[in-house]
């Protein structure tokens, strides 16, 4: 399928990667165990959804326009305190802006953003007017489009690349408050008893195959960095938080 897409003229970028982690995605889909994992249809095989390693390579892009422009994340208080107000954090004005297909409507966006309070004086974006912001995020705009277009990039389901080495691990969630968290009248005490559930994982050291495809041979590569930097940093999956779904490279 690459090949086809290489002759009617796209950039293809495919690469291998190894997990560094256990990798879960596909836990929370309906399944008659309650736990899942996403395996091809057809064959079987693990797999990594397309749209999801769409999802992270934008979302590291956000986070290095961010960082770039100097927009803070917020702590956990803060954005607490900003949900029960129900105003935006800057990351999410941020993110608003990249969305907006309409040219006066980011305008006016940026300058919510440049107003909040959260963002530093001696931050980059207020320095920079807007067309600068615009040139400064103009390529995930081209990348992943907005809610007017769609982008320029094709991503592939990620699949085992090598089966000597694909493994599944079985791994244990144990809750051993289910009766607290009922919402019944039973406090969180140690004379509960555990409930076990397995679920499969993709075991360390896994090899799997990424792809990507776009008729523009930069912003394929640019595409590629931020989807290796983000399975590096941020990971992949269910339970990211608890260094679960990274990955590695290897020489």
């Amino acid at each position: 399928m690459l090949n086809d897409y290489d002759r009617h003229g796209y950039e293809v970028k495919q690469f291998p990667m190894y997990s560094a982690s256990r990798v879960i995605v596909g836990l929370g889909a309906e399944s008659v165990l309650e736990t899942s994992v996403r395996l091809h249809r057809v064959y079987g095989f693990p797999i990594i959804p397309g749209s999801a390693l769409k999802g992270l390579a934008r979302s590291y892009a956000l986070w290095q326009i961010a960082e770039r422009l100097g927009v803070p994340a917020l702590s956990p208080k803060d954005v607490a305190a900003r949900e029960e107000a129900r105003k935006s954090t800057p990351i999410q004005k941020l993110g608003a802006y990249l969305d907006e297909p309409d040219e006066s409507r980011r305008a006016q966006l940026l300058d919510d953003l440049k107003q909040d309070e959260a963002i530093p004086s001696s931050a980059t974006l207020r320095k920079l007017d807007f067309a600068a912001v615009e040139e400064s995020t103009k390529s995930l705009r081209l990348a992943f489009g907005t809610i007017g277009s769609a982008g320029k990039l094709i991503f592939f389901d990620a699949v085992p690349a090598n089966s000597t080495n694909l493994k599944l691990d079985l791994d244990v969630m144990n809750p051993h408050y289910s009766d607290y968290y009922r919402g019944g009248n039973t406090p969180p005490a140690d004379y509960l008893n555990p409930m076990p559930i397995f679920f499969l994982t993709i075991a360390p050291g896994s090899e799997f195959l990424f792809a990507i495809a776009s008729k523009d041979p930069a912003l394929a590569e640019q595409a590629q960095a931020w989807l290796q930097a983000g399975l590096k940093e941020m990971g992949i999956g269910a339970k990211t938080t608890s260094g679960y779904g990274l990955w590695e490279t290897r020489s």
